[in-house]
């Protein structure tokens, strides 16, 4: 087994936080993989840099409303929000927040009323509450201050902001739904939209294109005839509606195959 050095331990965590696998570790510290395998069973610092790492990996690739909106508050009105945060912790506290932002003007209050809804997973209601703010008191704003119109505007944009930053992280950790999502929409004029496929008398069709009316070799016509035939069969034995001599009557798309293999 290869020597190792304590010193060791920072590099193998840096790769493993970078998201480097035992095999990558192992080569790029000389040693095989058998030979790394024996590291981590002699010693407990490299357990523990390896659990540390994927820990501190997975905290720093979440990405929560929180963290995302944290920088939104201009720091004027960060004192006041953590008061709120502070009385929203006690039983009276709804009374204390309520008188707070009575003595506040009504440009701080509606900048704070943003903030919580934002913070509060753009729940109007529950900002509402956060905040102490009635109802009517944010129905007016609305009906009659453009500058709150505008204000609230803002939310929608941040909303989408953080639901398309959260989808880029996820293509970026190389989740595949959401890689084939991105593709189907983003790259849709690379030629990554979906086929839209429909079942027209019978006969599956593309882009309302019909198998009938397709230049294909005769092997396939053959085959997709006999699977034509036995579908037919198999849906008139199951409605047994058909007067006699009817089950033998090819479909229009069928005749056409027919014409084309002989």
């Amino acid at each position: 087994m290869a020597v190792f050095k304590t010193r060791y331990n920072v590099d193998i965590y840096k790769m493993a936080k970078d998201g480097a696998n035992d095999k990558t570790i192992a080569k790029a510290m000389g040693i095989t993989g058998a030979g790394f395998v024996g590291w981590k069973r002699r010693y407990k610092d490299v357990r523990y840099a390896l659990k540390q790492a994927k820990k501190d990996k997975s905290d720093s690739s979440k990405l929560n409303l929180h963290g995302f909106v944290k920088n939104q508050l201009p720091p004027k009105l960060q004192q006041a929000w953590d008061k709120i945060t502070e009385y929203g912790k006690e039983t009276s506290g709804y009374g204390k927040i309520e008188k707070m932002m009575g003595k506040e003007s009504r440009h701080i209050r509606q900048e704070l009323l943003i903030y919580a809804i934002m913070m509060s997973g753009f729940s109007l209601s529950k900002a509402l509450r956060k905040v102490a703010i009635p109802r009517a008191t944010f129905n007016r704003w609305k009906e009659n201050d453009a500058d709150f119109v505008e204000l609230y505007n803002e939310v929608e944009h941040i909303k989408k902001d953080f639901i398309e930053e959260s989808f880029l992280r996820l293509i970026r950790d190389g989740d595949s739904p959401a890689t084939i999502v991105g593709n189907r929409t983003l790259n849709r004029d690379r030629g990554y939209g979906e086929v839209s496929e429909t079942i027209v008398s019978g006969m599956i069709g593309v882009a309302s294109v019909q198998i009938g009316e397709l230049d294909l070799p005769p092997e396939i016509l053959r085959a997709v005839l006999e699977a034509v035939k036995q579908r037919e069969l198999e849906k008139t034995a199951q409605k047994k509606i058909l007067p006699a001599g009817m089950m033998n009557a090819p479909m229009p798309q069928r005749k056409l195959i027919e014409s084309k293999v002989g």
